[in-house]
């Protein structure tokens, strides 16, 4: 059986409180945002570059995350969408609220609270799909889209942004799950860590 790591599991108890906080205090120019923000959901994108494993294949990823990722995503917009929705068409006119509702299904920049709090799930599906997607290919090949990405992000940033479902956001969260990926590589070279299980020790 295998053994779950302790350093991990305090990795995500950190991460998950950080995103806990800066949820609870949202202003976005405030200390808790300004020093969360950078890291706190990067963490779980290097985590699971961390934690890949080589034995799934494409069907397998996709059916895996689909059922982690995407239905509790279609759940929760379906249970907030009817009430939020039946308020939004009696609050503002017809047209208004039509194009919200759009809006919050085409997801991206144009989600707006409570729907935003949801971009994490689509984002991580398709990063890892298409990261599952590229392995066919030489390693060479995913790093070359990976810079494409990041020059396109400091060049014209707006470019990514309004892709449907974070699908631009996803290409810039994929290089912290090739990261993780790395870190993973380095972490199997070192004989002797600092912090291990015992069944390493």
């Amino acid at each position: 059986m295998k053994r779950r790591s302790v350093a991990i599991d305090l990795v995500r108890v950190i991460a998950i409180t950080a995103v806990v906080v800066r949820h609870t205090w949202s202003d976005p120019k405030g200390a808790p945002a300004q020093v969360i923000c950078p890291w706190a959901i990067a963490v779980f994108f290097v985590l699971t570059g961390y934690l890949w494993s080589s034995r799934k294949d494409l069907r397998q990823e996709i059916d895996s995350r689909a059922t982690g990722l995407l239905l509790p995503y279609a759940a929760w917009t379906v249970l907030i969408s009817i009430p939020y929705f039946i308020w939004a068409f009696q609050e503002f006119p017809a047209w208004w609220a039509t194009r919200l509702l759009l809006a919050d299904f085409y997801g991206a920049q144009l989600m707006v609270l409570p729907f935003s709090v949801s971009w994490f799930f689509t984002v991580m599906f398709i990063a890892t799909v298409l990261l599952r997607f590229l392995g066919r290919f030489p390693r060479r090949v995913t790093w070359g889209l990976l810079v494409l990405v990041v020059v396109v992000t400091v060049v014209a940033p707006r470019v990514l942004w309004f892709l449907p479902l974070g699908a631009g956001l996803a290409l810039v969260c994929m290089l912290f799950i090739v990261l993780g990926q790395e870190f993973r590589r380095v972490r199997d070279r070192i004989t002797r860590p600092l912090f291990a299980d015992r069944d390493e020790r």
